[in-house]
């Protein structure tokens, strides 16, 4: 992603620069000719996929990275690079803005404003900088270096300087290289991190800090999580597992079954997270049954009609969000998965089309015409249809939204986050007799709803007020 970005900010920097001149010449325009021609197959790849790339960073930027605010994002690129590093590149970056004797290298200063500011404002992880500290911190050092030169080097207190200053720096970093290296077991960096405050305010992410900060938690757990997969696999009568596949919920547990997949002879893993969802529909190679990790029980009993947990997946260093995992066995398709592949990023063109035509209700009826035909028929997820009966009950549109939550609830009736929006919907209405009844059920499938015991405890308040 950074690669991307890069280019953009040094042509905009370049804008600001003597060097503007450069736009005159005919190789720069030749050069940007063939990249442009080299990026012609992604751009028509991106096109076909519906931008896909635009539409994982959005989802990237607004959902998984963490949003920090400006003192916080520049605190990250302060700690990261080593506190005892910040007044060097500080003044690297100082020279290159304002210094005369740097102003044939502004570009690369104007560049680092234009990347900082662009990644804070689009809340990229901190580390998509990290590169350009290299050049700054040499521009402060040839600095700072340059200033002893000239001084007397007779003068005892130059020497000491010449001496003292990179000791500092040296001894000083100490504390902080079990932060940024592995060097110490991880039962002691356990210990060590807690009285740092595990991740001292760096975040890469908007999870849930675990015993280690997020660079180290990601190293653990991967084999042991793919051992337990393989475990259940394993079990399976081997005239049976030529039938069997494996599922995950997002693309790092796809990726590390198909790193671990030879040590623990797995057939290549299915997502429709990532990379992974393209590569499922090139191969098309879908299974019978599937062994899942990472997966909502709701989502694997909308595709299959039996799902057995069999294994269990922990460890005490990873991720929180990839901790405590149930290994699911799935039989039993309810549904064409390529089919439920191609609809899992966006619902069917032609329902979606028929909606914005004929309305919600019209669509919901030319839908079970359709169903009624063939029982197989799918052209959207839970998920699309929550989303959507939400965005017309922000709109006042209740009886819209209402028929969506209700469509919602006849195709996927084990889920409880479907009886749980309906719930809301008629809160709205003001009906708390059927709104009670439809928390309750979410309630009843999903005990650990929150969101429901909550509305729960504010109806029936309401209804004793009312009472």
């Amino acid at each position: 992603q950074t690669i991307l970005f890069l280019p953009l900010a040094l042509v905009v920097s370049l804008l600001f620069v003597r060097q503007r001149t450069w736009f005159k010449s005919k190789w720069l325009w030749i050069a940007g000719g063939i990249i442009i021609i080299f990026s012609v197959p992604f751009v028509i790849w991106q096109f076909r996929q519906e931008w896909y790339f635009l539409d994982f960073v959005s989802k990237y930027t607004g959902e998984m990275s963490y949003k920090a605010t400006f003192p916080a994002f520049l605190w990250n690129q302060i700690m990261p690079n080593n506190i005892l590093s910040f007044p060097v590149w500080l003044t690297g970056l100082i020279l290159l803005l304002f210094s005369p004797k740097w102003r044939i290298y502004r570009l690369i200063g104007i560049c680092y404003l234009f990347l900082f500011l662009m990644f804070y404002l689009l809340h990229m992880p901190f580390y998509f900088l990290m590169p350009l500290y290299a050049v700054l911190i040499a521009v402060g050092s040839i600095c700072i270096e340059g200033n002893f030169s000239n001084l007397n080097r007779k003068n005892l207190m130059v020497k000491i300087g010449q001496v003292a200053i990179p000791a500092i720096y040296f001894i000083g970093s100490l504390p902080l290289l079990p932060i940024a290296v592995p060097v110490l077991p991880v039962e002691k960096l356990v210990n060590y991190t807690a009285k740092l405050n595990v991740d001292m305010g760096i975040k890469t992410s908007s999870g849930t800090q675990g015993l280690l900060p997020q660079w180290f938690a990601d190293r653990f757990g991967w084999d042991q999580m793919v051992k337990e997969i393989a475990t259940v696999y394993h079990a399976i009568p081997l005239e049976e597992k030529s039938g069997i596949g494996i599922l995950t919920g997002n693309y790092a547990q796809a990726s590390a079954v198909h790193f671990y997949r030879s040590k623990y002879r797995l057939p290549e893993p299915i997502s429709t997270h990532g990379w992974f969802y393209f590569e499922t529909l090139r191969k098309a190679e879908f299974r019978s049954a599937y062994i899942s990790i990472g997966v909502s029980p709701d989502i694997l009993e909308e595709l299959f009609f039996k799902v057995e947990k069999k294994g269990m997946f922990s460890n005490p260093y990873c991720k929180p969000d990839q901790n405590h995992l149930p290994v699911y066995l799935c039989s039993g398709l309810k549904c064409d998965l390529k089919r439920r592949w191609l609809i899992d990023r966006h619902m069917d063109p032609q329902f979606r089309r028929y909606m914005d035509a004929a309305g919600v209700i019209k669509a919901i009826a030319w839908f079970h015409a359709l169903k009624k035909h063939d029982p197989a028929t799918l052209l959207f997820t839970e998920q699309q249809i929550n989303t959507l009966g939400y965005a017309y009950l922000n709109q006042g549109r209740l009886k819209e939204a209402m028929a969506l939550f209700m469509l919602n609830v006849e195709e996927h009736p084990e889920s409880s986050n479907v009886y749980d929006s309906l719930g809301e919907a008629y809160f709205v209405q003001g009906n708390y007799d059927q709104s009670m009844r439809f928390y309750k059920e979410s309630l009843k499938r999903n005990p650990a709803n929150n969101n429901s015991r909550k509305y729960l405890i504010k109806l029936e308040k309401l209804m004793s007020l009312c009472n």
